[in-house]
């Protein structure tokens, strides 16, 4: 924001008090106020789970004492879905086992924002010589989804390895857990 000529007043910014979308609010930061010319001024719309999906014009004000009308500038917020996804978290990690014997991982597999895919789980770089995920397949719920990782090796040693989820929806979205 920059004023003309040889103004050095307060402009004050406003969203308009009517004619947003329902559960939109809007703010400016540092301030709606400002004195100090040239200035940069971001502004934030934020929503809520009841706004609705649309485009809609916003006229944005900015107002000094003295001045014979508000200025104006028309914006437009974009109110999409959010992406959905998955979490994909381990419960009992780390572990520990001798050797030749079995160490059991559980794993839990939760929707977010509708996510509705199977997702494909291996074990990452790094796993023991004997790594099994069952089942390797697994589709997501908002409850959580369970699967467990069999880990087991000859040898006496760490093992640092991740968890990989892949999901086969068109965004292949993908997710590790330690």
């Amino acid at each position: 924001m920059s004023g003309a000529g040889a103004f050095s007043g307060t402009v004050t910014l406003a969203c308009p008090s009517s004619g947003m979308p329902v559960g939109v609010t809007c703010s400016f930061s540092p301030s709606a106020a400002v004195s100090a010319l040239p200035a940069t001024v971001t502004l934030t719309f934020t929503t809520t789970a009841s706004t609705p999906l649309a485009t809609t014009p916003i006229t944005i004000s900015a107002t000094t004492p003295g001045a014979p009308a508000a200025k104006t500038r028309s914006v437009s917020l974009t109110v999409t879905a959010p992406a959905a996804d998955y979490t994909l978290t381990i419960s009992n990690s780390p572990q520990s086992a001798v050797a030749n014997q079995s160490a059991t991982f559980n794993g839990t597999l939760k929707a977010v924002n509708g996510y509705a895919s199977a997702v494909n789980l291996t074990c990452g770089a790094g796993a023991p010589p004997t790594c099994t995920v069952a089942p390797t397949s697994v589709t997501p719920t908002v409850a959580g989804a369970s699967f467990t990782i069999v880990a087991k090796s000859s040898l006496a040693q760490t093992y640092n390895f991740s968890v990989n989820g892949a999901g086969t929806d068109g965004a292949h979205v993908a997710h590790t857990a330690p």
